[in-house]
């Protein structure tokens, strides 16, 4: 008589559970990896916004509007405080709270506000870099040009 029992040995669960161990390794910092770029594409898409709305507001009240920084820290990460626009009697037409996380969005330029005209133009062009912090992630640069146009570059090396 034959005694069949089914199951696992202790050898191949220990198996198993070094290759779980190793895939969740490489799994979990690729997730990690992937939330901090989502989170960088997020607030440059917010910054995008800003000025599609500033330009439109511009436009349709046939005046200048001001995309004015909240600022923390005046020589870096200007605009990481949040923003606002305004229009030049100081009417606040929507405000942005400061970015989450660790993200930072410095002006190369130093420029902590823009104006748009009434014809939808800038009165001057700047670069803002966006990062996070923390995260051994690339970062984005946001051209601003004086159409009021903008220009995404992803994969920087944040510095």
């Amino acid at each position: 008589m034959t005694d069949n029992k089914s199951g696992f040995t202790l050898i191949e669960m220990m198996v198993i559970l070094a290759i779980i161990g190793v895939l969740t390794a490489f799994g979990g910092r690729s997730f990690i990896d992937s939330i901090a770029k989502n989170r960088i594409t997020t607030q440059v898409n917010e910054f995008v916004v800003t000025l599609q709305v500033a330009r439109s507001e511009a436009v349709k009240r046939g005046a200048t509007v001001n995309i004015i920084a909240t600022l923390g820290d005046v020589t870096t990460d200007e605009w990481g405080e949040g923003w606002r626009i305004e229009t030049l009697d100081g009417e606040t037409l929507r405000v942005w709270e400061s970015l989450k996380g660790n993200l930072t969005l410095d002006s190369i330029g130093g420029i902590s506000q823009f104006a748009i005209s009434s014809q939808g133009t800038m009165d001057n062009t700047d670069t803002l870099e966006l990062c996070d912090a923390t995260a051994n992630t690339p970062g984005s640069q946001i051209t601003l040009t004086i159409t009021a146009r903008t220009r995404i570059q992803s994969g920087i090396n944040c510095t």
